[in-house]
């Protein structure tokens, strides 16, 4: 790891200690906003899955009803009878707050399912479909919300674990690697100064012994 470029004295020695201090505390509360993010999006993961396997059970079901309503009234028919169909479905989404992050959450509120036709026009198979495709609307609703707070915790797990790993395989040991080539440096100064004036002693007792 490359050691930085400063000059090995007391004062560098200190700030760099205080600053590798501040930089440890970033790495800790980094790391730990990693671990519960990672935690947050195992719980949607796992929400994810529920759901997903819902909805394909819905729309199978749905799309079941479908194939019957053709085969009892027709492609032709269901495609005009389709388009005379209006629905006015509410939906409202807003954001909510996790570790720190906002997560859209969607709230849906279908339109209340009427029967539209009479047997004379089209089969019961007819309202039976479209019955069961309104059913399909919340949890498409819900799914899409679970999957979009999917990739917003992880791509924020992506970028925190990014910074921790540069704090704790760049900075840190940079930090760590330069003040201890500090320390050395300074010990070996401080061993030299000691010899010197211990020289510098032993030379002035043998002056005066010899007055």
């Amino acid at each position: 790891m490359a050691r930085m470029d400063v000059a090995p004295t007391k004062s560098n020695h200190l700030r760099l200690k205080r600053e590798l201090e501040i930089v440890s505390e970033g790495y800790e509360h980094l790391d730990q906003k990693r671990k519960i993010l990672t935690m947050e999006l195992m719980r949607y993961l796992e929400s994810a899955k529920r759901i997903q396997g819902e909805s394909l059970e819905k729309l199978g079901k749905a799309y079941k009803s479908l194939k019957r309503a053709l085969l009892r009234n027709g492609q032709k028919k269901i495609k005009e009878k389709s388009l005379d169909i209006e629905y006015n479905h509410a939906i409202e989404v807003k954001a909510v707050q996790v570790v720190g992050l906002r997560i859209p959450t969607v709230f849906f509120k279908p339109d209340e399912f009427r029967v539209r036709y009479s047997l004379a026009q089209t089969s019961a198979t007819f309202d039976e479909a479209m019955k069961h495709f309104l059913e399909c609307l919340d949890v498409i609703a819900r799914l899409a919300e679970i999957e979009n707070a999917v990739l917003i915790l992880a791509s924020e797990v992506k970028r925190t674990q990014r910074r921790v790993n540069a704090l704790e395989q760049i900075f840190m040991p940079s930090y760590q690697e330069t003040i201890k080539f500090i320390e050395e440096t300074l010990e070996g100064k401080e061993q030299e100064t000691f010899y010197i004036l211990k020289m510098v002693k032993n030379r002035i007792t043998r002056e005066t012994e010899g007055e």
